[in-house]
């Protein structure tokens, strides 16, 4: 009886390489998923619209079908096209802190409630950038776990099971974005991380 073949390791590759943004796009326009650096943990992605992907990577996290996952954008103009109705709020707190370690929940263009962020590192934003401008997205870790701050975290806890993983070295300190959901005049602050409540308040009063 035939052994069968031992499973590949992931490809992981420098973030410096030129290529880098590139073969990711690649990988995720062939369905595939993507594990790489942001300015406050590691990520996962998919390509925005690929069901079959978001179900894989709903999987590989463990968390429960239908939960929604964030979207990272190539800039703040890829945040207006999707919610084009987004709160005076959400517009002040988008000005003060993207690209940065924010992630505002406001209602998309279709009336459903999307989590957005501009992240302040250049590989999600270049990804996004070459798949239309945004990347469905989360925390690469297991659900209820802490997230990855280094590749090397990423492949022993996934595996074989990724595509590609981006090496950007150790990042951030393992805090995740804070989460705002804003509508119309009111917000609420649903997870605090790397942004404080204190701060997050100033923003949207018009303080410094």
């Amino acid at each position: 009886m035939r052994k069968k073949a031992d499973a590949k390791p992931t490809p992981v590759i420098p973030s410096s390489l030129v290529c880098a943004a590139g073969r990711a796009a690649d990988a995720l326009r062939a369905g595939g998923v993507v594990a790489f650096p942001t300015e406050t943990v590691y990520g996962l992605g998919v390509r925005l619209g690929d069901a079959a992907a978001r179900r894989r990577l709903t999987a590989l996290k463990g968390r429960e079908p239908g939960k929604p996952f964030q979207l990272l954008l190539a800039g703040v103009p890829q945040a207006l096209e999707l919610a084009p109705d987004m709160p005076e709020a959400a517009r002040r707190l988008a000005e003060a802190f993207w690209p940065g370690p924010l992630t505002l929940v406001v209602r998309d263009v279709r009336g459903k409630w999307q989590g957005l962020r501009v992240p302040d590192h250049a590989v999600p934003r270049a990804i996004a950038r070459r798949l239309g401008g945004a990347l469905l997205a989360t925390s690469a870790n297991r659900s209820g776990e802490a997230p990855a701050v280094r590749a090397e975290e990423i492949a022993r806890l996934f595996g074989d099971r990724l595509t590609l993983i981006i090496d950007g070295g150790a990042v951030g300190r393992g805090r995740p974005s804070s989460v705002v959901k804003v509508w119309r005049r009111k917000w609420a602050l649903l997870r605090e991380g790397a942004i404080s409540r204190d701060r997050i308040a100033r923003a949207i009063s018009g303080q410094k």
